[in-house]
């Protein structure tokens, strides 16, 4: 099994402070637990001081070039037509703590925002075919009302990275969230989208969630509580209502606690609201290796039919009501698709709170779709016609399901590695180290 070694960067008491992602689980509230200090590496081609114009110095920045911001803070950087082919990056000066509230971008393209404590969000904005290239790595957005919005306005805002960030403690004020409120990462337009090595938690709304967005990668990262959902509100981990492709979902840990989940669905792949009035659709998706415990009060995967699906190796415990991938789509009359090419394979779901099957798969007409899967009911057999191996009436035994995140910064060899199952089935990223 392969290490977590994810970091994301805070702020405490003034300092930078570089964190294991991983050392987050567990913690319901407060600062993340320092694990190690690490110096800036950074080489300042120019060094501004608070009051100076940020936006204009990366108008006018060579490429590959690095404008570094002296400690103190900043007015929001409104940034247009910046157009380099090479990256220039904002960071603060080695040693300082740079705050910025809020940047927006607007037909740019190669910009990097590197360690910053941002005071208000990123906002990226359309048109779509002018902005590209952009990244977002190792800041801290927290306290604010959104994290990072991609909004083509019509048109894919392309090759966007958003790496090792802490995205926490988002709210919105009034009975609707407006424009991206409460979320971490919202995607309007976009494609070929990274988001890595993240921190989410305490935010209000969903975590991500995508209207329109094909080839993204959610990759290794790190979802926590506590839930500040509103009440009547749906909170997801993610979020798709518009239909996608090429979209993945691999390597994560989303962590609740029992009695506490942090989501009203973790995974929802819909097709318009209630999944019932558009014609999009999805193709080529995936859900592999992921960790969920406790973390959902109804239904932690609920994936509309797609052209080509892969879910495996998830381990989900503790669900409302475990895995439901749909095999057609229920769209607006005349827009009815059958899913083809499901492999779903080599999960683990137990331990739901509610009563029904833990798996709830309509397999494509075409026959089989999975093979190899656990479940502590019936369903690992009965929801997967033709399989050749599965293990049901399991009695969930783990090597370990103890995590003290305040004494160890990774999780301790086995944690929730299954026992006594016969079969490789599970999350193999981040369940031991």
């Amino acid at each position: 099994m392969r290490r977590w070694a994810v970091l994301a960067v805070v702020v405490i008491a003034g300092v930078a402070i570089y964190v294991s992602v991983r050392a987050l689980i567990g913690r319901r509230s407060g600062p993340p637990v320092p694990t190690r200090r690490q110096p800036a590496a950074t080489r300042c081609s120019v060094t501004l001081r608070p009051g100076a114009d940020v936006a204009q110095a990366i108008v006018t920045a060579d490429d590959g070039e690095t404008i570094c911001l002296e400690g103190g803070s900043y007015a929001r950087i409104d940034v247009s037509n910046a157009h380099h082919g090479g990256y220039v990056t904002v960071a603060p000066a080695p040693g300082a703590v740079a705050v910025v509230d809020g940047v927006q971008t607007s037909a740019d393209t190669f910009l990097r925002f590197r360690g910053l404590t941002m005071t208000a969000g990123f906002d990226l904005v359309g048109p779509g075919a002018a902005s590209h290239d952009l990244q977002f790595i190792d800041n801290d957005i927290g306290h604010t009302t959104y994290g990072i919005v991609v909004n083509g306005a019509g048109a894919p805002i392309r090759n966007v990275l958003i790496q090792g960030n802490s995205i926490h403690d988002l709210d919105f004020s009034g009975p609707s969230p407006g424009y991206a409120g409460g979320q971490g990462v919202t995607v309007y337009w976009g494609s070929y989208i990274t988001v890595r090595d993240n921190a989410f938690w305490a935010n209000s709304w969903h975590y991500i969630q995508c209207g329109s967005c094909d080839h993204m990668a959610v990759e290794h990262n790190l979802f926590t509580g506590p839930s500040n959902a509103h009440p009547g509100a749906h909170l997801n981990v993610w979020q798709i209502w518009q239909g996608g492709s090429g979209d993945s979902f691999t390597d994560n840990a989303v962590i609740g606690a029992p009695g506490a989940p942090i989501a009203d669905g973790a995974i929802l792949w819909e097709t318009g609201p209630g999944g019932a009035t558009l014609s999009d659709s999805y193709s080529d998706m995936t859900v592999s290796d992921n960790l969920f415990v406790d973390e959902d009060s109804t239904t932690t995967l609920d994936l509309a039919a797609s052209s080509g699906l892969t879910v495996t190796d998830n381990t989900i415990v503790g669900s409302g009501y475990g895995l439901l991938v749909r095999g057609r789509c229920t769209c607006a009359a005349g827009f009815d698709r059958p899913g083809t090419g499901y492999d779903i394979s080599g999960n683990i779901v137990v331990a739901d709170a509610n009563p029904g099957a833990r798996f709830r798969v309509l397999c494509p007409a075409s026959g089989a779709c999975g093979d190899g899967n656990v479940s502590d009911d019936g369903s690992a057999r009965s929801a997967f016609p033709g399989a050749a191996r599965w293990v049901t009436d399991w009695s969930p035994r783990w090597v370990t399901t103890q995590w003290d995140a305040s004494r160890l910064a990774t999780p301790p060899a086995g944690y929730y590695e299954p026992v006594g199952l016969g079969i490789d089935a599970g999350a193999r990223a981040g369940t031991a180290p």
